[in-house]
């Protein structure tokens, strides 16, 4: 008899978890301000304004766990004046793919990204005229969300990518003891749909 009613009590656990499990997909943005520099001082720091849209999809575990992969396409400005940092301008545009990982309690949520490859392009030629592109970047990014309706939340972040390669034309420079560093925080906002 104990042991029907301990089948019974972890039947309806299980049932209770498949009911609250099942996949995922996020649509959202966030923008926000930062800074970009270089390890050793090889580029002057600067502030940066940013905006993004993602979109991730994974697996909801028990209704409180949801795993996914992750991909955001990045707007990065300027907002000192080149003159200021030699000139130079680190503005432009790129990507970043990661996993995800959030936890859910009511109606907040705790969510943190490993971003394991990531580009920036910049927006301006080299002086010598060549296209330049920062690349085999990683980092992370972890937001705090609060669900206003069912499947709308608003969210602050902060995030960080450090690039490891330059390109200036076709050459092609490792810069991992001069790693260029981005790091942002903001506000932003995602739909979620549950299936």
């Amino acid at each position: 008899m104990m042991a029907l009613r301990s089948l019974l009590v972890a039947s309806a656990m299980v049932f209770s978890v498949a009911a609250e499990a099942g996949s995922t997909f996020t649509l959202g943005g966030y923008g926000g301000y930062g800074d970009a520099s270089a390890e050793q001082n090889a580029l002057a720091s600067r502030s940066m304004n940013i905006g993004a849209g993602f979109i991730s999809a994974g697996w909801l575990w028990g209704g409180t766990l949801n795993t996914a992969l992750y991909g955001e396409m990045r707007y990065v400005g300027q907002t000192t004046l080149p003159d200021s940092v030699s000139g130079t301008n680190l503005g432009g545009k790129g990507y970043a793919v990661g996993a995800e990982l959030t936890y859910l309690i009511r109606s907040f949520w705790l969510a943190g990204n490993y971003l394991f490859a990531s580009e920036h392009n910049l927006n301006l030629n080299s002086t010598s005229d060549e296209e330049v592109k920062y690349f085999d970047g990683a980092g992370y990014s972890v937001k705090l969300g609060f669900r206003l309706l069912k499947n709308i939340s608003i969210f602050g972040f902060y995030n960080s990518l450090q690039y490891r390669t330059q390109k200036s034309g076709n050459t092609i420079i490792d810069i991992t003891n001069n790693k260029l560093i981005v790091k942002s925080y903001g506000l932003g906002g995602q739909f979620d749909l549950f299936e």
